[in-house]
């Protein structure tokens, strides 16, 4: 059941958004986030690609147990547990450790939203592009033609003027969102309030600090991604926000 003009009406324009952002991706992101942490902890390598290996039926089967226990992170944990190649290392007990749902979250999140925008600036891109050859640079485009106001006759203008108010808006909300990926995205990543106290627990000696600064920049090949500091249980989501803003 459609529940907005996405979903029927401007369908096809956001369809190249469904791969990186729907429930599917949001949960693959996350047992990705998952599997990536358990293999730095524990200095290994499984041969589980989640892009690759995660698939429908999978999902599904999370589902179903999302619904016994009511808890979308706590089943994507013991689905992970259940697959084969981390059962093969003896260190399923492992998944998760120091982590709370945030920590996963997150970091999956702003996957989402960074896949998305690099979608967004390359359908921009191909907009003001036709605006520009079809709209304004072509001699038909220096016309004369009658401007409003309150929607009434009010003084001349010329077409490519008009389109000239499209392109530029286009150029400053692209530029926009250029400079957000420029700056990259912060993270939330630290345990349950953003202390790392059950992974002092767990590896005393261990510097967390560094150790989760690099994980986190690891996760984007763009150096995107970086760890708030100093977080409680939540993400301030911030960096999401000023995409939304735009």
């Amino acid at each position: 059941m459609a529940i907005s003009c996405l979903d029927t009406r401007y369908l096809e324009d956001v369809k190249p958004l469904i791969s990186v952002f729907d429930e599917f991706a949001y949960y693959r992101n996350r047992i990705y986030i998952e599997i990536e942490y358990f293999q730095r902890l524990n200095n290994i390598t499984i041969p589980y690609n989640t892009f690759l290996d995660f698939k429908p039926t999978d999902f599904q089967t999370i589902m179903q147990k999302e619904a016994i226990l009511r808890h979308d992170v706590k089943a994507i944990e013991y689905f992970i547990k259940s697959l084969p190649e981390i059962q093969a290392t003896g260190k399923e007990h492992m998944v998760h450790v120091g982590l709370t749902s945030q920590d996963v979250c997150s970091p999956a999140l702003v996957m989402c939203f960074d896949a998305s925008v690099d979608i967004i600036l390359g359908k921009l891109a191909i907009l003001n592009d036709t605006i520009i050859r079809q709209l304004i640079t072509r001699k038909e485009a220096d016309c004369l033609m009658m401007g409003l106001t309150h929607g009434q006759p009010a003084t001349p203008t010329k077409f490519k003027k008009e389109m000239q108010i499209y392109h530029t808006r286009l150029e400053r909300i692209t530029l926009e969102l250029q400079k957000i990926q420029h700056e990259g995205y912060t993270v939330k990543f630290g345990g349950a309030t953003g202390s790392w106290n059950a992974m002092k627990f767990a590896r005393p000696c261990e510097e967390w600090s560094l150790l989760l600064d690099d994980f986190i920049l690891s996760l984007d090949t763009h150096g995107r991604y970086s760890r708030s500091p100093y977080t409680n249980q939540c993400d301030d989501y911030d960096s999401i926000i000023r995409v939304l803003y735009i």
